[in-house]
């Protein structure tokens, strides 16, 4: 592991960067949980943002990725992971996960008054 580590070090960043677009999520948050280096090439928002778009076009709206990085997510890693479990999780994580509130929107017949 040292002697990746050292290699690391001598690449480049942008090309690491690079080639860590080329991945998916679940490979994106296996590498983060490799080394401090590359976690943090990992947890690029860029990386995530790209992610996201490929994965849920509708994410690329201006609308969008103002809600996205404007929520209680904050950035699209966070999303990302929400939206698609990456780790499991055992039933004190899960009890104690994000609930999020019913949209009042997408029940018309409820009101909020």
């Amino acid at each position: 592991m040292e002697r990746l580590i050292c290699h690391l070090q001598s690449i480049n960043g942008d090309l690491v960067t690079d080639i860590l677009s080329r991945v998916d999520g679940s490979a994106l948050a296996s590498v983060a949980s490799t080394c401090s280096e590359l976690r943090g090439i990992a947890r690029d928002q860029g990386l995530w943002k790209k992610l996201c778009h490929s994965r849920w076009p509708s994410t690329a709206l201006e609308e969008a990725e103002h809600l996205i990085s404007g929520s209680i997510h904050g950035c699209f890693d966070k999303f990302y992971s929400d939206a698609c479990q990456l780790v499991l999780y055992d039933e004190v994580a899960s009890a104690n996960s994000l609930k999020l509130p019913e949209c009042a929107e997408l029940n018309p017949g409820t009101s909020t008054l």
